[in-house]
C-alpha cells in the first residue's frame, strides 16, 4: 500500500468517527518514523506524531542499575523482565497524553526521555490544530499488547525485511558492529516473539511484499 493510499483510506475513516488515534508500531529500524512524517505530508487533514520513545519508565543509569541487580541473582525471568524493553515505555502516561489530546488539543510531558542526559529530565510538548477532527500518529514499537492498544482506534504495522533492518542498525549505531549487534540480539530476544504473538491484533500490516489490512 502507497502512503498515499493510506493516508486517503483513513481519512475516510475520521470523516465517518472524528478525531482518529493511530498506532505504528514495528521492528527498530522498520521505517515507523519515515511513514509518519509521509503521512502528515500527505494528509488533508491535520495530523501530529506522537513520539512513544519519549515516554520511559526509568532513566538510563536507574536501568542499567536495575539490570546488573538482577543479572547478579542468575534467575532468567528476572533478567528477561527489567531487560524487555516492552516494559521500558510508560504506557499509563501515553495513553494519559492520547486522552488530553483527544479531550483539549494539548499535553505537556514532564518525565520526558532526554537523549542527551538519558535522564527522564525532559519536557514534551505536543498539541492538536484547532481544527477538527485530526489524527494522532503513536509512534513506538511495542502497541499492540493490552491495555495500551485499548487506546488506539487502529493498529498499523510496519514490516520491512531482516536484511534492511540489520542495514539500518549498522547506520544507526554508526558502523560500531558489536553496538548493532546488541540490538540485533535485544530484536530477536524480545520483538521479534512479541510481533508473533501480538502481530495479528494490527488492523493493518504494511511491507516489502504487499498489505493486508482488516478494516
Amino acid at each position: 500500500m502507497k502512503t498515499i493510499d493510506l493516508v486517503r483510506t483513513l481519512e475516510r475513516y475520521v470523516a465517518k468517527n472524528g478525531t482518529l488515534v493511530v498506532g505504528v508500531c514495528g521492528h527498530a529500524g522498520a521505517g515507523k518514523s519515515t511513514l509518519c512524517r509521509e503521512f502528515i505530508y500527505l494528509a488533508s487533514i491535520p495530523t501530529i506524531r506522537l513520539n512513544c520513545d519519549l515516554f520511559s519508565t526509568h532513566g538510563y543509569r536507574e536501568r542499567q542499575e536495575l539490570i546488573a541487580v538482577a543479572r547478579a541473582t542468575g534467575d532468567r525471568n528476572q533478567i528477561d523482565a527489567i531487560e524487555n524493553p516492552r516494559d521500558w515505555y510508560a504506557y499509563n502516561a501515553i495513553a494519559s497524553a492520547i486522552s488530553d489530546l483527544k479531550q483539549t488539543g494539548r499535553h505537556s510531558y514532564k518525565r520526558a526521555w532526554n537523549s542527551e542526559t538519558g535522564d527522564l529530565d525532559g519536557t514534551y510538548d505536543v498539541s492538536l490544530p484547532n481544527q477538527r477532527p485530526a489524527i494522532i500518529l503513536c509512534d513506538g514499537i511495542y502497541l499492540l499488547h493490552p491495555p495500551i492498544r485499548q487506546a488506539l482506534d487502529i493498529t498499523i504495522i510496519v514490516d520491512t525485511a531482516t536484511d534492511i533492518l540489520d542495514q539500518r542498525c549498522i547506520a544507526r549505531s554508526k558502523g560500531d558492529i558489536e553496538r548493532a549487534q546488541q540490538h540485533r540480539t535485544m530484536r530477536e530476544r524480545f520483538a521479534v516473539p512479541y510481533f508473533d504473538q501480538y502481530g495479528w491484533l494490527a488492523d493493518i500490516v504494511i511491507d516489502d511484499k504487499a498489505e493486508t489490512s482488516n478494516l
